[in-house]
């Protein structure tokens, strides 16, 4: 079970001092998160220091400390977010400047909850809600459903994907129903994508399809069957509205904006944006503990758990400290376990 990503700090509960000097303790509701940890970084609270080396929650008073070459963001859920530098102090207070304008704040408050609802799973380990469970299988013999795979979409005109397989051409894809698993239609293609086609039934906002491919003549068998389902007007509406707030806050194109967006539009259940957004995010430089856990997550979440456990691989757990940190989120649940040192052979 992957034990370090996000976590809600919205929820519930505080801090404190039972692992390293940390206490558990229901005083008052995280007030920031710190994320984008990198090198030395400490989180003070009164006479009480923690290093961490992933995202965390923060209350009122603390103090965030950063040593020589390290860095990290702290994220509010009512202003944009604070960068730090190297060898930087930052005590978490109300905001004493005005805080944004009545649209930006509705925009900022949007943003804030999804992200807290993307750290939870991932730190916490929850799972989102899925209608069944896809194979996700690696036969090469057989094509896989790329995209939409196990995902909310926001446009009507579907393009569906699909894994190659050697020396075929031809495909037969089916879409249906997911809740009756009536067939609405038959697609014959070529190559590795097809639109979904103007005659059948027109694909229906809020309604849950599912679809599936093999090569045509059913030589190397079905491919698993995968779900997609578009969004309807008005969650479409509420999430271009949050993305276009989203670009007044954020830099477009950085790696802060696409972890913005990846944790948004997770929220939204379009879990194929929200892993483009992520790997983007990577790949730009803004790689941390915390996005890869949150990137695993969701590659787990549309069902590719060889691919999750391709992205943490060789990132070590929380240490107890930090498990410390995230109970505070959830003080009925048992805290994630600290990394074990294997015995020697």
């Amino acid at each position: 079970m992957m034990r370090r990503g996000r976590v809600p700090w919205l929820v519930c509960a505080v801090l404190a001092a039972v692992c390293g000097g940390w206490v558990s303790a229901r005083t008052q509701p995280p007030a920031a998160v710190l994320t984008d940890v990198v090198g030395q970084v400490q989180v003070q609270r009164g006479g009480a220091i923690a290093a961490v080396t992933t995202a965390c929650p923060l209350i009122m008073g603390e103090c965030v400390i950063t040593g020589a070459g390290s860095s990290a963001r702290i994220l509010f859920p009512d202003r944009p977010p604070v960068a730090l530098g190297a060898d930087t102090r930052h005590v978490v207070t109300e905001a004493v400047a005005a805080r944004v304008d009545v649209a930006r704040a509705g925009a900022l408050q949007r943003i804030w909850q999804a992200i807290v609802a993307r750290l939870r799973c991932s730190f916490v380990g929850e799972r989102a809600t899925r209608p069944g469970a896809a194979r996700g299988g690696n036969d090469p013999a057989i094509p896989h459903p790329v995209h939409p795979r196990n995902t909310a979409v926001v446009a009507p005109d579907l393009e569906l994907r699909w894994t190659p397989v050697e020396g075929g051409e031809s495909y037969e894809l089916t879409v249906g129903f997911y809740d009756t698993y009536q067939k609405i239609c038959r697609i014959d293609a070529r190559g590795t994508s097809a639109g979904y086609p103007q005659d059948p039934a027109p694909l229906a906002p809020g309604r849950r399809y599912y679809w599936c491919v093999e090569e045509a003549g059913g030589q190397g068998g079905m491919s698993e069957v995968v779900w997609f389902v578009l969004l309807d007007e008005a969650q479409r509406a509420e999430y271009l509205a949050a993305t276009a707030g989203l670009a007044d806050i954020y830099e477009p194109g950085t790696p802060p904006w696409h972890e913005a967006s990846a944790h948004l539009a997770a929220d939204f259940g379009l879990y194929a944006d929200a892993i483009d957004h992520l790997e983007q995010a990577i790949r730009l430089g803004g790689d941390s503990p915390a996005l890869r856990r949150a990137l695993a997550e969701l590659y787990e979440t549309v069902d590719l758990p060889t691919r999750a456990a391709e992205v943490v691989a060789g990132m070590p757990d929380l240490s107890a400290g930090e498990a410390a940190l995230w109970q505070q989120l959830q003080p009925d649940e048992p805290a994630p376990e600290a990394e074990t040192p294997a015995p020697e052979p």
